[in-house]
């Protein structure tokens, strides 16, 4: 019940944050130009949003738990230090890990990738060895 429960709450976690980054990448845009040049920031918006969106996908319909889960942790931790590395250059503003949705600055964020880190790495370890797939109709078209 709580790896049901804490898998679906994360995936809606990433799905807000993938989906609202591509319909507004321009505060997270902000956020990675402090780190990295802009051919590179833009890019990396964009894929990113697109990862937080199927990592959001695998969780939501138990596909391969360990695996997104896994996922899930080294994504929190290069955001993490993509923030840390922003605020240590001077971005003050929204991180915009949410596009414009949620308002919130790089140290916040920072502490809740961290609690998002944690309860991950425990889902990880309440996760089922075997990677299988409960909602049956949707994962016999996944393999």
């Amino acid at each position: 019940m709580l790896l049901e429960c804490g898998t679906f709450v994360l995936g809606c976690i990433f799905l807000l944050s993938g989906a609202a980054k591509l319909l507004d990448p321009s505060l997270a845009l902000q956020t990675v130009q402090t780190v990295f040049v802009e051919l590179v920031a833009r890019p990396a918006v964009y894929v990113s949003a697109t990862i937080e969106m199927l990592l959001a996908a695998m969780l939501l319909v138990s596909y391969r738990w360990r695996a997104a889960l896994a996922t899930c942790v080294f994504v929190l931790l290069v955001f993490t230090a993509v923030l840390v590395l922003a605020k240590l250059r001077g971005h003050e503003g929204s991180c915009g890990c949410f596009g414009s949705l949620i308002q919130e600055t790089n140290r916040s964020a920072a502490l809740r990738n961290f609690l998002l880190v944690a309860g991950s790495g425990v889902l990880f370890f309440l996760a089922p060895q075997s990677a299988g797939c409960k909602q049956e109709f949707l994962c016999e078209r996944m393999h």
